[in-house]
């Protein structure tokens, strides 16, 4: 076996320990493409560009295509195949520390499982940068997890204040190399047009829902005690169509958000959860 060939695949299984799985089969890289709704004038980063599955296919339709990858063993083998395509731009980076574009962008990837949380955070964390949509593919449990109407995480509820989150087509193990031990789907997150709430609230918003669920059991009246008064209680459970001892973890995102527009329109900063 040739040195480079064999270099590669060791290298795929050092990859399958930490959670990346290359896209092989083309009729799901195809409907990948299609769910991603590319633009020619857009600007696509692909983080974990690996061996360029995804990274030509996005090229055709893109104006410009980032292609991040961090591991120095792929890195050669992309840029060969990737030849003289003057609108892709191979960066050999860390993804978790690097700089998102400045400019309007959307994310088109098959990324590592083990870290995608971290990623989305990455993504997701300051609703003020230049995200306009991601399509990604990764585990179905973690995407179940994000886009659960009842949640208890506070960063994921904070994500959810300005983007919107959608479960896609579900791809076979056997589409991967080396194939995952779980099941994988396309996973959508689309910027919401009508956010729920300004983007100055988001560390505020943040500091309040972890205040609230930090008891996820206990009941809304409990959590929301010493931010409003028993009267403002009284008329907020009223509005949200919920009963006060119901367990502030039933609350939807929808909800949580009026909860905290009422906050800012009648609670003295002073007494918002920090």
């Amino acid at each position: 076996m040739p040195k480079n060939r064999k270099s590669i695949r060791q290298n795929l299984s050092k990859q399958a320990h930490t959670g990346q799985h290359f896209l092989h089969n083309k009729r799901m890289i195809e409907e990948v493409i299609a769910t991603a709704k590319i633009k020619s004038d857009e600007t696509i980063l692909e983080i974990g560009a690996g061996l360029g599955a995804l990274t030509l296919p996005i090229a055709e339709n893109a104006g410009k295509v980032i292609a991040m990858e961090n591991d120095p063993n792929l890195i050669p083998k992309l840029k060969e195949k990737i030849n003289d395509r003057n609108n892709i731009q191979v960066i050999a980076q860390d993804f978790l520390k690097s700089t998102l574009p400045r400019k309007t962008f959307t994310v088109v990837a098959n990324i590592p499982y083990s870290i995608t949380t971290l990623i989305l955070n990455k993504l997701l964390h300051s609703p003020n940068n230049s995200l306009d949509r991601a399509i990604l593919i990764m585990e179905k449990g973690a995407a179940k997890r994000f886009s659960q109407k009842k949640q208890t995480n506070p960063a994921i509820l904070k994500w959810k204040m300005w983007f919107e989150f959608e479960i896609g087509k579900t791809i076979p193990s056997h589409c991967f190399s080396p194939p995952p031990r779980v099941e994988s789907v396309i996973f959508i997150i689309k910027r919401r047009v009508q956010p729920l709430l300004s983007e100055k609230y988001h560390k505020a918003f943040f500091s309040f829902v972890s205040h609230c669920l930090k008891y996820p059991n206990q009941s809304l009246e409990g959590a929301l005690k010493g931010i409003f008064t028993a009267p403002q209680i009284t008329r907020l459970v009223r509005n949200i169509k919920i009963d006060r001892y119901d367990p502030v973890s039933i609350l939807n995102e929808y909800q949580w958000a009026a909860i905290f527009q009422t906050i800012t329109q009648y609670v003295p900063p002073h007494r918002w959860p920090r």
